[in-house]
C-alpha cells in the first residue's frame, strides 16, 4: 500500500520510535496500537451510524494520532478528510472513506506482523 508500508520505510520510522522510547516501550507502542486501533475504527464506524458529529470527531482525530506515532501518512490524511467531512457535516462522504481506512489499517497490521515487529524491536534500526 504506497511508500507508507515500504521495508525501508518503516525500519527508518520503527528505528527513530525505538531511539526514542526503546525496544520495550516501541513493542508495547505496536501492540497497543495492533490491538486499539481496530476498536477506535469501530467507535468510527457507530458515531457515523448515529450520526453522532461529535464523537465520531473525536474518535477520528484519536485514530489520526494513533496513525501519527508511526507516520501512516495514508491513514492521516484520510482522517484529515474525514475530519473536514464531519466539520461540514457531510457524513456521506465519511461512509465513502472507512472503507479504504479499514484497508489501509489491515495492510498496515499484516505488514508489522509479516515483517515480525510484534516480536521484538531490539534489532529495528540497526
Amino acid at each position: 500500500m504506497g511508500s507508507d508500508f515500504s521495508r525501508e520505510t518503516m525500519q527508518i520510522r520503527l528505528g527513530k520510535l525505538v531511539e526514542t522510547v526503546g525496544p520495550d516501550s516501541g513493542k508495547q507502542l505496536v501492540e497497543t496500537f495492533l490491538g486499539v486501533a481496530p476498536l477506535v475504527l469501530g467507535k468510527m464506524r457507530h458515531a457515523l451510524g448515529s450520526r453522532n458529529v461529535e464523537a465520531l470527531a473525536w474518535e477520528t482525530h484519536a485514530f489520526k494520532g494513533m496513525c501519527a506515532v508511526f507516520g501512516l501518512q495514508n491513514l492521516i490524511d484520510h482522517c484529515s478528510e474525514i475530519e473536514t467531512l464531519v466539520a461540514q457535516e457531510h457524513l456521506d462522504g465519511v461512509a465513502e472513506l472507512l472503507p479504504t481506512i479499514q484497508e489501509l489499517l489491515e495492510d498496515f497490521v499484516r505488514y508489522i506482523e509479516a515483517e515480525g515487529y510484534t516480536d521484538g524491536l531490539s534489532g529495528v534500526g540497526q
